[in-house]
């Protein structure tokens, strides 16, 4: 689960940074830093590997009980949500619109975060609590989620919301940023 964890933050953290970055610009017509770009485009490779690692872990998982029960309905609606999104990569799934496409996808992709970071925290809690010399592999497999997590959480407020659509849809606005010509 946590590699699968990783993954799925490690695909979603780089658009929550656009977002920022056009925030600060108050555009999205100046050219995003080269490793942010091709960071970006990784996406969709990265969702299907998450989703693989996923279903090794629920087979694994079925064999090795080792959760808690109240982790586990977590992370089967988590995969559910992952196998959805996975499936909107698709192109047969083409005949909805680009702003239908995204809005579903990008609801999917961090419902399926959230969910699979709760089961994460939830079904090794002892881990977490003890703490030793190296931070054990199920404490690293949530620190990136618990970046990419918080860092989204300002921009669902309806007025920043509401000026990121904009910026998506071609509003220019002075930002904090402004490059003098």
């Amino acid at each position: 689960a946590g590699q699968s964890l990783i993954l799925l933050a490690a695909s979603k953290l780089p658009h929550t940074i656009i977002d920022y970055v056009h925030l600060i610009r108050g555009t999205k017509y100046v050219p995003l830093p080269g490793w942010l770009a091709s960071w970006s485009e990784l996406t969709d490779r990265l969702l299907p590997l998450a989703l693989l690692s996923a279903a090794i872990h629920a087979w694994v998982s079925l064999y090795l009980t080792m959760y808690t029960p109240a982790a586990v309905p977590l992370g089967v609606i988590s995969y559910l949500f992952l196998l959805l999104t996975s499936v909107l990569l698709l192109p047969l799934t083409s005949n909805l619109s680009r702003r239908e496409y995204q809005m579903t996808f990008s609801f999917l992709s961090w419902i399926s975060l959230v969910l699979g970071y709760i089961h994460t925290i939830l079904a090794r809690w002892d881990e977490l609590a003890s703490l030793s010399c190296l931070p054990s592999s199920h404490q690293l497999s949530i620190l990136l989620p618990s970046l990419s997590i918080p860092a989204h959480l300002p921009l669902l407020l309806p007025w920043i919301r509401r000026k990121v659509m904009n910026i998506r849809n071609g509003y220019v606005y002075s930002g904090i940023y402004y490059r003098k010509h």
